[in-house]
């Protein structure tokens, strides 16, 4: 119990607000123990009754500790901690992209992981429409973006700033785009006769079977999935564009 006693006092010293207090004389045993216990006991509590407690717990801590005016615990160097290790690589190199590049090419969404590959964003894929997209001169366009929202919802904006607004040579960047898109826009021309009067024209690149635009962590999620098939450490799909600059 006198351990305990030590353990709660030493946590009324610890610098976690703007009042802190010294010692008037030795704890009796339990003492206080007793006290935090009091307050514990206040869960739930509400109105008078919450007040009476906190005053009672306070009078008897108040037997033993007074408030003091200069902070001690700010002379003291903080403990150094341990550097946090995530289990995700922070990029990939070359070969591991190339890697990813030859699975991925055999997704139905190939097209949109070569611009991935090149450096567009998750928000640009889902804000990226069909009228975006040169095909013959192998450009494509970034006007938008759409971004997840909490509660499963999206929303779509312009670019932050005005530098986000650009044409990518993509086809010169990533040979092979343009073919892999135009077999993605046929895939969907069958979708949308399946679907009949079912089917959404959205005009989005990124679509489901009726023609919606995709919530954006389901591109996320396939990009784990093909990542884990090609064998390749886990990493954040923004870290493709460091992948890129490495």
């Amino acid at each position: 119990m006198e351990q305990e006693d030590d353990w709660v006092l030493g946590s009324l010293l610890t610098p976690t607000g703007q009042t802190r207090f010294e010692q008037k004389r030795p704890l009796q045993k339990g003492e206080a123990a007793r006290a935090f216990a009091a307050l514990d006991r206040l869960k739930g509590f509400s109105g008078h009754l919450l007040i009476g407690g906190l005053i009672d717990a306070l009078n008897s801590l108040s037997e033993v500790l007074e408030p003091i005016q200069a902070n001690p615990v700010r002379f003291a160097k903080p403990p150094r901690q341990a550097p946090k290790v995530s289990g995700d690589a922070h990029y990939w190199t070359r070969a591991q992209v190339d890697r990813f590049r030859g699975v991925s090419d055999s997704d139905a969404l190939a097209g949109l992981f070569r611009l991935s590959l090149a450096g567009m964003t998750r928000a640009d894929l889902h804000g990226l429409m069909w009228d975006d997209v040169d095909m013959a001169r192998g450009l494509v366009r970034v006007e938008r973006g759409r971004v997840a929202l909490q509660g499963g919802a999206t929303a779509v904006d312009e670019p932050k700033s005005a530098a986000r607004h650009r044409t990518l040579p993509i086809e010169q960047v990533e040979p092979g785009t343009i073919a892999a898109l135009r077999s993605l826009r046929a895939a969907q021309a069958a979708d949308r006769l399946r679907a009949g009067g079912a089917w959404v024209d959205s005009g989005y690149v990124i679509v489901d079977a009726i023609g919606r635009p995709e919530h954006p962590e389901r591109y996320s999620e396939r990009f784990r999935r093909l990542s884990a098939e090609a064998g390749l450490p886990p990493i954040r799909l923004h870290a493709l564009r460091h992948s890129l600059a490495a």
